[in-house]
């Protein structure tokens, strides 16, 4: 059962924040009835290198486990680690080289756009350039905020996956009798 599911923005969004849509950093926590042990653990780094698609590295954290993978757009970051009775994830997605990619792209190439449209119109340039760069800002904040809202659902399944791994795994095979 998921326990908080957030995304991390400024607390007042400046205006900036206003134009450039959601934050890169999604993250969202869990807990789990019981303290696990490295089976567990071990278990839960299987499953989320089959669910993301990346080996990731890992290291023992606090009598837990720290996993980070790297992609080319960003990086995802999983904590899961024994705690008063309970086991707790904590599941952070980066996802800023991603914005930023499209943030420079798009208006890069309404700025192009603009310039070839302007030229086989024989439209104004500065004007026809400058509404062709703003549409590819809008462009770049709508494609950014549907690829932030896909993050947030994929770390929310991601974190139940997660929970629903160790409480598993601390099951007991029935005997084969």
């Amino acid at each position: 059962m998921r326990q908080a599911i957030a995304t991390v923005a400024p607390r007042s969004p400046g205006p900036l924040r206003r134009i450039a849509g959601p934050s890169t950093r999604i993250s969202a926590q869990s807990a789990t009835p019981g303290e696990v042990g490295p089976d567990a653990l071990a278990a839960m780094l299987d499953a989320l290198r089959a669910e993301l698609g990346r080996p990731g590295a890992a290291r023992d954290v606090l009598g837990g486990v720290e996993w980070l993978a790297r992609d080319s757009f960003g990086n995802v970051q999983v904590i899961a680690r024994p705690h008063a009775g309970e086991t707790r994830i904590r599941i952070a997605a980066d996802r800023q080289e991603t914005a930023l990619v499209l943030g420079i792209l798009l208006p890069m190439g309404g700025l192009i756009a603009g310039g070839i449209i302007a030229s086989a119109i024989d439209a104004p340039a500065i004007p026809t350039v400058a509404a062709a760069a703003v549409a590819g800002l809008g462009c770049a904040r709508w494609i950014w905020g549907r690829v932030a809202r896909k993050w947030e659902r994929r770390v929310a399944r991601l974190t139940d996956r997660l929970v629903q791994v160790l409480r598993d795994s601390r099951k007991t095979p029935p005997d084969a009798g």
